[in-house]
């Protein structure tokens, strides 16, 4: 009876108006993410800023985010917990005594590693690019502006590193080659991340042009570069969860090599400056993935130096790329 009395008291005091709306009592067939989603409607559920991460920390006898308990306590803020501890003595004994119930839950946070987060998007926009080329391969001017730009992203975040991929296409027809005459061009981006520190392997595939007594070649460059550089991460004070990413990196070329196995290409040397905004806006959320629409816009600049033998041309050959991209599309993170 007494032990009653007291379990009414504990009850009475976590009841009170000062702590009502600041923890939850689970009742059977609850699901943790489901709680903080109807608490929380507007916010980011899943990820290592998300209200998921936020409660665990705030509750650290919850062990496993697919376990909780009948009649457990489920706490939101800093106060509620300062001010439980000082009032509830008892309810880790409570807790104690419930019977284990083990709840469904389709998304387990701690599977593969301890992944945070994982997202894809898929992307279609415009996409310029200007080239100036010099030496050993005459002259070529070229700007054009692609309407057909594709572009598939992937990340994969822990608490504190990152890794994913960048994918790029679009297809290439410069004016004077005959017609039907085209190439599609690729760009891969892999890269990892630490804090704000940024690096990756960059493959990216450009034009290359010869002059040829008046007769404009064209064929494709491929292009290895290494990448260093800074991200931030910015969360947007908006009604709906609203997230602004910042890249800027550098590249330092490693390797070229073309389609045609009669031209080599050797001793490159040069740099890249590229600079990426990306902005996610949440559009519904659903207990084990989120929908949000997406816009990244890019720009950069190359300056390449290399050694050149096609046919009964060969020498130094010199090319400034400059490109610019803008996209939308659809992110799905879970």
């Amino acid at each position: 009876m007494k032990k009653l009395a007291t379990q009414i008291i504990v009850v009475s005091l976590l009841t009170g108006p000062g702590l009502a709306q600041d923890f939850y009592v689970v009742k059977s067939g609850d699901v943790l993410s489901r709680i903080i989603q109807n608490k929380y409607p507007s916010e980011r559920i899943y990820g290592a800023k998300g209200k998921l991460a936020e409660v665990k920390k705030l509750n650290p006898r919850i062990l496993n985010l697919n376990i909780i308990y009948p009649n457990q306590k489920i706490y939101f803020t800093p106060a509620t917990v300062a001010q439980s501890e000082q009032t509830i003595p008892e309810e880790e004994s409570l807790v104690a005594q419930a019977p284990e119930v083990t709840v469904e839950k389709k998304r387990d946070v701690s599977e593969l590693n301890q992944v945070e987060e994982w997202n894809i998007s898929a992307l279609y926009g415009a996409k310029y690019l200007s080239l100036s080329q010099s030496g050993a391969l005459g002259k070529a001017e070229v700007g054009v502006l692609f309407l057909n730009n594709l572009k598939l992203n992937s990340e994969f975040k822990f608490d504190d590193w990152s890794f994913g991929f960048q994918f790029d296409s679009y297809k290439f027809k410069y004016k004077t080659l005959t017609a039907g005459d085209s190439q599609q061009m690729y760009a891969v981006n892999l890269y990892g991340s630490y804090g704000w520190l940024l690096g990756g392997l960059n493959i990216e595939q450009n034009p290359l042009f010869r002059n040829n007594n008046g007769n404009i070649e064209m064929t494709k460059m491929t292009l290895m570069s290494l990448s260093v550089g800074a991200k931030k991460d910015i969360e947007l004070p908006t009604r709906k969860p609203t997230m602004l990413k910042l890249k800027g990196w550098l590249s330092y070329p490693l390797s070229a090599s073309s389609d045609n196995a009669d031209i080599k290409l050797n001793s490159i040397t040069g740099y890249g400056i590229h600079g990426e905004v990306e902005l996610n806006r949440q559009i519904f959320v659903k207990d084990d993935y989120s929908l949000h629409a997406t816009w990244i816009g890019q720009a950069g600049t190359q300056r390449i130096n290399q050694r050149v033998k096609w046919d009964t041309s060969e020498g130094e050959s010199k090319s400034n790329i400059v490109n610019a991209s803008t996209s939308l599309g659809i992110l799905f993170k879970f």
